[in-house]
């Protein structure tokens, strides 16, 4: 079950061609995917971002519609992806009672409120609900999601789904991620860690990325022990890594955590998606 803070349209989705916009601190990428058989995404726009964009959502909307209006949007079906840095992500347990998906949100509500003690009533909440387990609970300021439903409305744009980008990356994967092995979503100076035990996922951490933690393959080790000790969780064997991986990262050692790049199952993407993109002074 998704827990996209939209829901999408299953049958246009399969149907029409998509956009896939991906925010990210530094750029917003625009790719295409064909149709249902069609396994490449192509990129199609590239643009850059500065820091002072994703703090203030009016820039952050603008450049996205920039963006959009650089291809051929109009008409189109898009999926967008958010930073986690714009997200609150959290696990959430359900009540021993639990009687309804309301009884869920209503717990996940109350989490939200106790871990980041801001009222739920500005964020919109979406959820991955279950009344059996903990499940993943995931919260986007309620004047984005508005801002950019609004952008999508006026420039006759399908928005199919909103997620981040660790919510996004986990529906795709999880089937695929073994036991030992913990997800990690890299943005640029900060880590977004999936614990994942017995094949469900137990908790969601961010970590900021400090001192030699980026250049540092011991730093790193000593970073998913020591969460894993705070969690009462074992350290994993492996590490899938989402992200633009450290070349110190991909070494590995007997004993080690052994940290490989995630490749999300069906989806293959064309050159150009690891280039770097310059400034928006510069070219892209």
């Amino acid at each position: 079950m998704s827990s996209s803070v939209l829901r999408p349209s299953r049958f246009r989705d399969r149907l029409h061609r998509r956009l896939h916009v991906v925010i990210k601190p530094g750029a917003i990428l625009i790719l295409q995917s064909s149709g249902i058989f069609s396994r490449l995404l192509k990129v199609l726009h590239q643009q850059a971002l500065e820091p002072g964009d994703m703090a203030d959502e009016e820039l952050l909307v603008a450049q996205l519609h920039s963006a959009l209006h650089a291809v051929p949007s109009r008409h189109m079906s898009v999926t967008i992806s958010l930073p986690d840095a714009l997200a609150r992500l959290w696990m959430a347990t359900p009540p021993g009672n639990a009687a309804s998906i309301a009884d869920c949100l209503g717990a996940a509500a109350q989490r939200f409120h106790a871990l980041f003690d801001e009222s739920p009533s500005d964020w919109t909440l979406s959820a991955d609900l279950n009344a059996r387990h903990a499940f993943l609970a995931c919260a986007v300021p309620r004047s984005l999601v508005e801002r950019i439903m609004t952008l999508c409305k006026t420039s006759q744009i399908d928005l199919l789904s909103l997620d981040t980008n660790f919510v996004m990356t986990w529906n795709q994967c999880r089937k695929q991620l073994v036991n030992g092995t913990w997800l990690a979503i890299l943005e640029v100076d900060a880590l977004t860690l999936g614990v994942i035990s017995a094949g469900r996922l137990v908790a969601v951490r961010r970590i900021v990325a400090t001192g030699d933690f980026l250049h540092s393959r011991a730093g790193l080790e000593q970073h998913i022990q020591r969460e894993a000790l705070l969690l009462n969780q074992v350290a994993p064997r492996i590490l899938q890594v989402s992200g633009a991986m450290p070349p110190q990262w991909q070494q590995h050692e007997t004993g080690q955590i052994q940290c490989l790049p995630l490749k999300l199952p069906g989806h293959t993407w064309a050159p150009g998606y690891a280039k770097t993109v310059q400034s928006r002074k510069g070219a892209v």
